[in-house]
């Protein structure tokens, strides 16, 4: 229902019979999720979006140029608030109906005041269920602030965390001035698909909890570096920590982290099957395993591979064992002939293996020479005009006389293997009346008779003819 109503309604906007409101279900009650800056207990900034596109939220951080002041000189250090100005913001609130989440744009932001969170929910405000998609679409930076958080009262707000780079962007967070402050921190589920940057000193950098457990990270992707120097050996700090899983399908990771580098409270940490990766120590040596420990993880998505023996190869990146899944590519590397068989070569175009079958011979091409009739035979010699192979047989001719409509031919035996001129007969097309020779000529002929090489044929055109009853009949 949602996307057919959307495609009418992308139809209507084109012909100008709605206004341009992104509504995603026109039976759906609308929704409103609300996100807000807090600073201490104040909330110094609110953004609301509806799931029916009717409120869009811009705001611009005025620090973005720390040159900018008050009118009393003063560094201006909070948002304002700039409603449906599409070309002066820093953060943009709104619902996604193509992806059905809320999103927030974050281009350019920077945040350098202390702050709880610069983008969050709070207890005070319905805001339960829905995902939620930050999006990186310029460099932004954040300092002694929690920048992403839905962690509020025990309880989740959104069921569903994005963190998405677009344009190469980074999300920058330094909280080694502000301990306990983590970069990323929310409740439920978190997938990661974008360049960070975070320094912290006494919390996670990045996490994902739940009373329930079902907090799972999963990285799909990006350039993620984690810097988190501990100055308290009290807590179990980490610099990626979940509730239940945590998962890699791509994407660059390092970790340094004074405690463990990621820890998956009830659950396990996994590499996605097949993926192409390296894990190494911070000082690029090759570590044994995917471990908490301090280590760089780099996903280079298909495996490269090196060099192909007997079907087999180590990728180039991460050392893992390939068996080529051969492409052939079929070749005649020797022709068959009549006297030997020929060879179809298979070569892999992937890894170059190689197979080989064989054809099956040509058939002789023979060339069949009579030899001189004695005593009533001849022998026929057949000769393969290839190769040259030799094999005979004798042949008994065929001798005395045979009568055509009443005249006779006498098969010559001594010149079997001579033309016999052909001769040619004719009737005048009355009926009874007897055949003639006179004016015989090849194109004036009702039948015709032809003696050669041993073999009597004979024609028939048109012919009318019912003389004597006595048609063709051989002597003995």
């Amino acid at each position: 229902m949602r996307r057919v109503f959307s495609m009418i309604l992308a139809l209507c906007m084109i012909v100008g019979l709605l206004p341009a409101v992104a509504v995603i279900d026109a039976d759906a009650a609308v929704t409103t999720r609300t996100i807000q800056s807090m600073v201490g207990t104040d909330y110094v900034m609110t953004l609301t979006a509806t799931n029916d596109g009717a409120t869009v939220s811009y705001t611009k951080n005025q620090e973005i140029t720390l040159e900018e002041t008050d009118e009393e000189g003063n560094p201006l250090t909070e948002w304002v608030q700039v409603p449906g100005d599409e070309n002066n913001w820093n953060a943009k609130y709104y619902y996604n109906a193509e992806t059905e989440r809320f999103t927030l744009e974050m281009k350019g932001v920077k945040v350098t005041k202390s702050c709880t969170y610069a983008f969050g929910v709070n207890s005070s405000v319905s805001t339960q269920g829905g995902d939620m998609e930050f999006i990186i679409t310029e460099d932004s930076y954040f300092e002694n602030c929690r920048a992403i958080s839905s962690v509020v009262g025990g309880s989740y707000r959104f069921s569903h965390t994005y963190v998405t780079s677009q344009n190469g962007a980074t999300l920058y967070v330094d909280n080694t001035a502000k301990p306990g402050a983590s970069g990323i921190w929310v409740m439920r589920d978190l997938t990661v698909n974008a360049n960070l940057d975070i320094k912290t000193m006494s919390a996670d950098s990045i996490g994902a909890q739940a009373a329930n457990s079902l907090g799972t990270v999963t990285i799909n992707g990006g350039n993620i570096k984690i810097i988190a120097n501990h100055t308290t050996a009290s807590g179990t700090w980490n610099a990626i920590s979940a509730a239940y899983d945590v998962v890699f399908n791509g994407g660059t990771v390092t970790l340094d982290s004074t405690h463990k580098a990621i820890e998956a409270t009830n659950g396990t940490i996994t590499v996605a099957e097949g993926l192409c990766y390296t894990v190494k120590n911070l000082a690029g040596d090759a570590d044994a395993a995917l471990t908490g420990d301090d280590f760089v993880f780099t996903a280079y998505g298909d495996h490269t591979a090196g060099a192909w023996a007997e079907g087999k190869t180590n990728c180039t990146a991460c050392g893992a064992e390939l068996i080529c899944e051969h492409e052939f590519a079929e070749q005649i590397t020797q022709a068959p002939t009549c006297t030997a068989e020929g060879v179809l070569t298979k070569a892999c175009t992937i890894c170059g293996v190689a197979e080989t079958e064989a054809i099956e011979k040509l058939p002789h091409s023979y060339v069949a020479v009579d030899g001189e009739v004695a005593d009533g035979a001849f022998t026929r010699t057949h000769t393969c005009s290839v190769c040259g192979d030799i094999y005979t047989e004798t042949v008994t001719v065929m001798s005395g006389t045979v009568t055509l409509f009443g005249t006779a031919v006498t098969i010559d035996t001594d010149s079997t293997t001579a033309d016999i001129p052909e001769a040619y007969y004719w009737v005048d097309g009355a009926e009874g009346a007897a055949p003639t020779t006179e004016g015989a000529s090849a194109d004036n002929w009702n039948y015709s008779f032809t003696v050669k090489n041993n073999v009597l044929t004979v024609s028939l055109k048109d012919a009318n003819y019912s003389y004597a009853a006595r048609c063709i009949a051989v002597a003995a």
